[in-house]
């Protein structure tokens, strides 16, 4: 793993407070870079509060045991998204993604729902394959965006993140795939 010192450089203009590389290159893909980083923080927090009641209406044993994961998961991505924040010199915020707040909308329906069974179990699939699916798509556009700003410390964060939203869908297809019809 390279340094954070790599991401580091004094400003062109002499003053002492340290530049990030690509900020003064490509502003906008900064603000881009940094945009995308609050609505993922903001995601994994909605995901990370959602995951207990999805467990608590699943009935299939592997479907709670990569629900359980994902709770582990989405804590480690929070503490890379946090990082990556502070590797940037950003305050670390918050902001609603609004695609991912219909996704979670969908799936509380699900959570709050009265049935406790296999229908259920597939609804809780559907959605969380289409929240991991959203959030692969964003860490992959937040991935680009890191290389060409070259922020190599964040682009290895965003890597470790991507291969575990790869492998909880991959996880939850052999659940779906277990399932009765």
């Amino acid at each position: 793993m390279q340094s954070s010192q790599n991401l580091i450089s004094p400003d062109q203009d002499g003053s002492d407070r340290p530049s990030i590389k690509g900020e003064k290159t490509f502003p906008e893909l900064m603000n881009l870079f940094h945009d995308q980083l609050r609505e993922l923080l903001w995601s994994e927090k909605k995901l990370a509060n959602l995951v207990p009641q999805l467990i608590s209406r699943a009935t299939n044993e592997a479907l709670i045991e990569v629900l359980t994961d994902q709770m582990q998961e989405n804590i480690e991505h929070i503490g890379r998204l946090a990082t990556m924040f502070r590797l940037t010199k950003q305050k670390t915020a918050a902001v609603q993604c609004n695609e991912m707040a219909v996704l979670i909308m969908e799936a509380e329906k699900i959570s709050e729902s009265r049935n406790a069974d296999i229908n259920n179990d597939v609804e809780i699939m559907k959605v969380l394959k289409k929240i991991e699916h959203h959030l692969f798509t964003i860490y992959c556009e937040l991935r680009e965006l890191a290389e060409v700003l070259d922020l190599s410390d964040c682009e290895i964060l965003i890597l470790d993140s991507l291969s575990e939203k790869k492998a909880t869908s991959l996880k939850l297809v052999k659940v779906a795939t277990k399932q009765d019809p």
